[in-house]
């Protein structure tokens, strides 16, 4: 397969896994995570990896059940992977926190899975838009120059390797990728709900930044997150070491 977003996937894979390993994507319905699956599907047909996809209802839309329902026909019947699926038990209260509560929720879900599953590791759809908010998030948020390096593309996060193999992905590349599968991705207004931090990044501080400096600065946040991934990488050895013989 010549796809080069297919190709990022394989490169990325091939390095961390074997053939029959357990691996579990964390797939929302949207265009992203919609690519992430169908890049996996074809992966694991070719390299034979056992993969399970997991989706967490958060219930916060009146037509998210019965979306997770036509995910779940998608997975089980056309691509023939296991689904596993839970939805909050807090759905539709109104909570102080919401983004951070939903995200642990999430999380707790994705643990049990992994854990049952006895996955090697667990894949999520970020992608370079996602990258370059979080830097940007973060230089707001004061922080130092080696936590600018945003998300990583390997984690471990409560006992699980997360991987994101698509963090220098366009996402409209993605979004190509989905619309040639003919598949009718959801649509989440909560992603563009201004109530949320994410959405008014994404509405109205970028294209404030883009229209003051005249040009996009999702390429020049990417390049600073890869110059401090460059700085981490010297210092954190050096300092594990220096915390190891002090210990």
């Amino acid at each position: 397969m010549k796809d080069p977003i297919f190709k990022t996937l394989k490169d990325f894979l091939c390095s961390k896994v074997s053939s029959q390993d357990t691996v579990i994507a964390g797939v929302s319905g949207g265009i992203d995570s919609s690519a992430l699956l169908f890049l996996l599907s074809d992966y694991a047909y070719l390299y034979g990896i056992d993969l399970h996809i997991a989706h967490f209802d958060h219930g916060w839309r009146k037509e998210s059940g019965e979306q997770a329902q036509l995910l779940r026909s998608l997975v089980e019947n056309t691509l023939r992977w296991p689904f596993h699926l839970e939805r909050s038990k807090d759905s539709g209260k109104k909570r102080a926190n919401l983004e951070d509560e939903a995200r642990r929720e999430r999380l707790a879900f994705f643990q049990r899975v992994y854990h049952k599953t006895g996955a090697s590791g667990l894949l999520l759809a970020h992608q370079r838009e996602d990258q370059a908010e979080t830097v940007l998030k973060r230089i707001f948020e004061g922080a130092s120059l080696q936590h600018l390096e945003g998300i990583r593309s390997v984690s471990t996060i409560e006992g699980m390797q997360v991987w994101r193999p698509l963090l220098n992905v366009p996402r409209e590349k993605l979004k190509k990728l989905v619309i040639a599968r003919n598949w009718d991705y959801f649509d989440d207004e909560t992603n563009e709900d201004p109530a949320f931090l994410r959405p008014r990044m994404r509405q109205e501080l970028l294209p404030l930044l883009e229209s003051c400096f005249g040009k996009k600065v999702e390429m020049s946040l990417c390049r600073l997150r890869s110059q401090a991934q460059l700085l981490s990488q010297y210092y954190e050895p050096k300092m594990d070491a220096l915390y190891a013989h002090f210990t």
